[in-house]
């Protein structure tokens, strides 16, 4: 006898022998396993027609039959003939809610609604068919109605529910030894890591579920995986290896005749075909899958064909009969789900049109709608693309900043789903945004986004790719005035393009290359008026002549050397309140004090700007409307800022950035300026001694808000071992400033110039800690796919501050003590070793002294790092700091949250004065800020308003008895789950569904948590 479908009740006892139709009905079993609908049908429906001459049968055999008859309409992608006898199966089950099969019943139509894309509808009746199935016996069936609430989710945009259904059923698919399931969630798990872009583990299950497949004979289900696994593949631009799966999937759906996955595998192998540039065959693939679609009403490959039909007619340069294909796809796609990943999809891509045809505010406006959408349904492959067509679009209408905001915005996003390509292509839009806003910074971060991206691009072997971010990079060269490594780029550029005519680029490389040979002849003549200008400045401190009219000539030269319209020099004398101006060229006075005045607010910092907007533009709108270029040199003389030389070029002149040579200088310039100006004016830059306590320290200094003597103390040392290149080991309670102070002691330092790097050793295991620190060698070990650069090579010439050192192991501690011994570094998996020249500050809270007591520090390491130790006293130590501090971080948060709030009430100012702080200086920070985002606008914060410790410092006994116990967090959780558990059955009376439905769970779950618990021992 042939065995029953695997979902049918089993055969209630003293049943008489079967009938005709039971025959029939096993038969049509028997070509249904084997994908055989055709046959099956026709088995059913005879067994129905059968039925209707027996005098005696239960109405759940009429519903199970028009069930299979359904589930074979489906699968042959027929589906109103499908949920037309789905429709009949619940007809007559009308009285038998209750029972298995009306589950069953539920399921199918789930199953017929999710292929015509209503998720929604879908989604309800399948949460029905689990509450139905959630008390019977039938564990097979309700895994398999967890697996499609699961996908109703996915289609919705919901990805936890997505997962956690599919891991449920997965489960429970294994305690049954349930292979078919096994394979469908490994499927659909596959499916939820794809749209996670996490694409080697999407593959990794994939593949499992391919194998299970071809290992018991599961055709149709096999295509449907092999079509998934071609879409992780072309997404990571493996497109021969999709169209291989593809070719194979569409073989087996055709012999089945299965139209629903037909259509989806024609229209992931047009889209693959699209992207590896094949059109012919990718137009050929999309229409035929359209047509298949329209004809069976599958609603979303109807959307999707649209989709990438209006991709292809984009790329060909057909933009109307673009914008038709999308705009069909998008109504298609809003009715089945209006706030889905294919509307999001549609939508990017009308941006990217819309840009294309020059609507760039409505390409904007556009992209963001399906930014708002893709995040919503966490479609986070499109982030990427959307922030770049807002960026680009941002660039075309001259907003540099939002441009630049946007593209630095999808360089994030492609890192996030590691896209390496697309990734690529972001970072050299993002160079070019940069080579066109000018100035030193932005250049050298051009130099560094294109210089990465053909990096990318090499690796990737696209070599067209490669060459047009090898044109990106050497133009930022060129603007930053290194014709050298721009020249290099370029010989490589044009030797593949040479090799590629139809790359088409070969005309543009040479045309900068000529550019840049131009560039190396000029700039040779440029020296001699270089040379007529430094003449001027020291003409300056000859006594001999005015120095107004000098000062007043030697701006107009330079503003004519500089191509600049206005100049002025204004410096900062201790007697006077304000800026005193010396010299003025193109401007008038009033204006030139209050841009001067300007300037110190900000804190007499370097500026150049190539586009003037923002805050600065607000302020002097003048600036704004005739000025192309700004550029502001503090004159800086011994650590000290004696005032501010400005240069202006305007608008008429085109390109008006200031390129890195002319930065550097006049950087140089300014700095040669400042000796002359302070030799002139010696006794005007004489400051009046100090007067207030603490006052004489370095003014990197005044950072620390203290008015303790022990904190001064602590303050001097710092000082005076500042500038020598001494190891300084800092030791104080966690806290305390210690990576403040580190950074105090680089700034006051001869490297402050250079690089600061902090890490934190205690954050990272010791191989990645190694790594880190001296870097690494392309396969030195598993996942290191390139060389990297160590922290000690990398901060050459400045200070790395190494917090929680006593945290090392004794390896990384002797390669530690090699390196401060011998300042030479070995890269994991290199063989050579290189120089370097860093200064260590490290800090610890723990005592090393006893460390190398206890054998856990090395003896000689502790020696070396106590070159110059400087303890820092907690903060219950320096009774005065704490009402300083309170005061500081209250007027801090108060402005940063706009809650301005009157101060502390007496009784929690005497709280926060009496408290231990064993946190210290961040406890403190920590507490106030939490108060003032608690606290009312305008009332005091109270009482109320400050942390538990603070208020109540013994009701946290609680949780720290529970860690010196040795219980964690898992145990706790464990222990509460499986008392609630024991309670929600004794309340249901050893009734296990009814305390699964208390407890919102599963019946399997529960079964699971009741063996894992001994819940059951428990209670009895």
């Amino acid at each position: 006898m042939l065995s029953r479908d695997r979902h049918d009740p089993p055969e209630p006892k003293g049943r008489p022998p079967a009938t005709s139709f039971e025959a029939l009905e096993e038969v049509g079993d028997f070509h249904r396993s084997s994908d055989s609908f055709g046959a099956a049908l026709e088995y059913y429906e005879t067994a129905l027609r059968e039925l209707g001459t027996e005098s005696d049968f239960e109405a759940t055999v009429a519903a199970r039959l028009n069930r299979k008859i359904a589930d074979c309409y489906r699968s042959k992608g027929l589906l109103e003939q499908a949920l037309l006898h789905v429709e009949r199966a619940r007809e007559s089950l009308r009285g038998y809610e209750f029972e298995l099969e009306y589950g069953v019943v539920l399921r199918c139509r789930a199953e017929i609604t999710i292929a015509q894309g209503k998720p929604d509808t879908a989604l309800r009746d399948a949460e029905l068919a689990m509450e139905t199935l959630r008390s019977t016996a039938a564990h097979s069936e309700y895994a398999t109605v967890q697996t499609i609430a699961a996908e109703c989710h996915g289609r919705l945009g919901h990805s936890t529910e997505f997962e956690q259904l599919n891991l449920d059923a997965l489960a429970t698919y294994r305690r049954i030894d349930d292979q078919v399931g096994i394979a469908n969630v490994y499927n659909n798990l596959g499916v939820a890591y794809k749209n996670d872009c996490q694409w080697d583990k999407a593959i990794r299950s994939m593949t499992q579920a391919k194998e299970i497949c071809e290992r018991l004979g599961l055709t149709r289900k096999l295509a449907r995986t092999l079509n998934n696994l071609a879409i992780v593949y072309t997404k990571r631009r493996e497109f021969d290896e999709a169209i291989a799966h593809l070719r194979r999937a569409r073989r087996l759906v055709q012999a089945l005749g299965d139209y629903s996955t037909l259509v989806s595998v024609l229209n992931s192998m047009g889209r693959a075909f699209l992207m590896s540039g094949r059109y012919t065959q990718a137009e050929k693939c999309l229409l035929e899958a359209r047509v298949l679609a329209e004809r069976h009403h599958f609603a979303r490959s109807q959307a999707l064909a649209d989709e990438f039909l209006g991709d292809l007619m984009q790329v060909q340069g057909r933009l109307d009969e673009a914008r038709e294909n999308y705009e069909s796809g998008l109504k298609k796609s809003r009715r089945f789900a209006p706030k889905g990943d294919v509307v999001g999809e549609i939508l990017r891509r009308i941006a990217d049109l819309e840009l294309r045809s020059g609507l760039r505010s409505q390409a904007i406006a556009t992209a963001r709608r399906a930014l708002k959408i893709c995040q919503g349904c966490g479609e986070t492959h499109e982030i990427g693309f959307i922030h770049r067509t807002i960026g680009l679009a941002n660039h075309a209408l001259g907003k540099n900043r939002q441009a630049q905001q946007a593209m630095a915005a999808s360089v994030a996003a492609f890192e996030e789903t590691r896209n390496p390509y697309e990734l690529a292509q972001s970072r050299v839009s993002l160079a070019e945004i940069y080579v066109e806003h000018g100035g030193r910074e932005p250049l050298l971060r051009a130099v560094r986004e294109a210089q990465a991206a053909a990096d990318a691009f090499r690796k990737l072997e696209e070599d067209r790719a490669y060459c047009n971010a090898g044109l990106v990079l050497a133009q930022a060269y060129k603007a930053s005035g290194n014709h050298d490594d721009g020249l290099l780029v370029l010989y490589d550029v044009e030797r593949i393009c040479e090799e590629n005519p139809a790359f088409e680029l070969l005309p543009h490389a040479r045309t900068l290359r000529k550019e840049f040979e131009c560039a190396l002849v000029s700039s040779a003549s440029s020296e001699s008026s270089q040379l007529n200008l430094f003449s001027e400045l020291y003409s300056l401190a000859d006594p001999a002549g005015g120095f107004e009219e000098k000062l007043q000539e030697m701006l107009q030269s330079l503003c004519g050397r500089s191509r600049c319209t206005v100049s002025f020099l204004s410096l900062l004398f201790p007697s006077h309140a304000g800026p005193v101006l010396k010299g003025v060229h193109g401007i008038d006075p009033g204006e030139a004090k209050a841009l001067s005045q300007y300037f110190i607010e900000q804190g007499l910092e370097p500026h150049v700007w190539s586009q003037v907007d923002g805050a600065f533009s607000e302020r002097f709108p003048e600036v704004a409307r005739r000025a192309g270029a700004v550029l502001c040199q503090p004159l800086v003389f011994e650590d000290r800022r004696l005032g501010v030389l400005y240069l202006e070029r305007a608008q008429a002149q085109g390109s008006c950035a200031f390129s890195q040579d002319e930065v550097e200088f006049l950087a140089t310039y300014a700095n040669l300026a400042a000796v002359v100006l302070f030799e002139l004016f010696r006794e005007e830059f004489h400051e009046p001694a100090p007067t207030r306590k603490g006052a004489t320290l370095h003014p990197t200094l005044q950072r620390v808000i203290t008015d303790d003597a022990s904190m001064f103390h602590v303050l001097a040392l710092a000082e005076k071992v500042a500038p020598s290149d001494c190891t300084v080991l800092l030791s104080g309670e966690t806290g305390t400033g210690k990576g403040l102070l580190a950074h105090c002691l680089h700034r006051m330092s001869l490297r402050r110039g250079k690089r600061f790097i902090a890490l934190n050793c205690a954050a990272m295991p010791e191989q990645l800690l190694e790594s880190e620190l001296f870097g690494h060698v392309r396969g030195a070990f598993t996942g290191a796919e390139a060389t990297k650069m160590g922290l000690f090579e990398a901060a050459h010439g400045g200070t790395v501050f190494l917090d929680e050192v006593g945290k090392t192991s004794l390896f990384m501690q002797g390669k530690l003590l090699q390196f401060l011994d011998s300042s030479e570094v070995r890269p994991v998996g290199s063989n050579d070793f290189r120089k370097v020249d860093v200064r260590v500050i490290c800090a610890s809270k723990s005592d090393l002294r006893g460390l190398v007591e206890e054998g856990r520090l090395l003896e000689d390491l502790y020696y070396r790092l106590n070159d110059f130790p400087i303890s820092i006293p907690p903060l219950r130590d320096r009774g005065d700091d704490i009402k300083l501090l309170i005061d500081h971080y209250l007027r801090k948060y108060t402005v940063e949250f706009d809650n301005r709030v009157p101060g502390f009430s007496r009784q929690a100012l005497n709280l926060l004065q009496r408290y231990a702080w064993p946190g210290n200086v961040r406890e403190l920070e920590k507490s106030v800020k939490r108060a003032v985002l608690l606290a009312d606008k305008g009332r005091p914060i109270t009482v109320r308003h400050l942390p538990e410790e603070i208020t109540a410092p013994g009701r946290s006994a609680r949780a720290e008895r529970t860690l010196r116990d040795g219980m964690t967090l898992r145990d706790h959780l464990t222990r509460v789950e499986s008392e609630l558990i024991q309670a929600s059955m004794r309340k249901a009376a050893g009734n296990k569904s009814e305390a699964a439905r208390m407890l919102g769970i599963s019946y399997p779950s529960l079964l699971q948590k009741i063996k894992a618990y001994g819940a059951d021992a428990d209670l009895a």
